[in-house]
């Protein structure tokens, strides 16, 4: 494992043992199942952008915002840019990209 996984995979451990993120079992599982793709050495980018969705999700869920996520989520901001990512990549994990337009006769919505 490089630096930057050994970095990310230690500080996803020391959150995943701590108290109040126990509170807390969809963060805990997608923690775990980021932690077991940075041991099998899967893509760096992608577990980032999964990591930060994950925080993100539970942050607009919960309205709040443990410490150790928000060091979790400030480590991998700077590589979580789901740009970086292939398309296919983006379909399977639900990231919307490309053009939406409002329907037709809809162009102003607030009228």
């Amino acid at each position: 494992m490089n630096k930057k996984y050994q970095e990310l995979y230690n500080l996803i451990v020391k959150t995943i043992n701590n108290p109040e993120v126990e509170t807390l079992p969809k963060m805990q599982n997608a923690l775990s199942k980021a932690a077991e793709q940075l041991k099998a050495g899967e893509d760096y980018t992608r577990i980032a952008v999964g990591v930060s969705q994950a925080i993100s999700d539970s942050y607009l869920a919960n309205r709040q915002i443990i410490q150790s996520l928000k060091n979790v989520f400030k480590y991998v901001k700077p590589d979580a840019d789901p740009e970086k990512l292939d398309s296919k990549t983006k379909r399977e994990m639900g990231i919307i990209t490309g053009y939406i337009r409002s329907p037709l006769n809809k162009d102003n919505l607030f009228d």
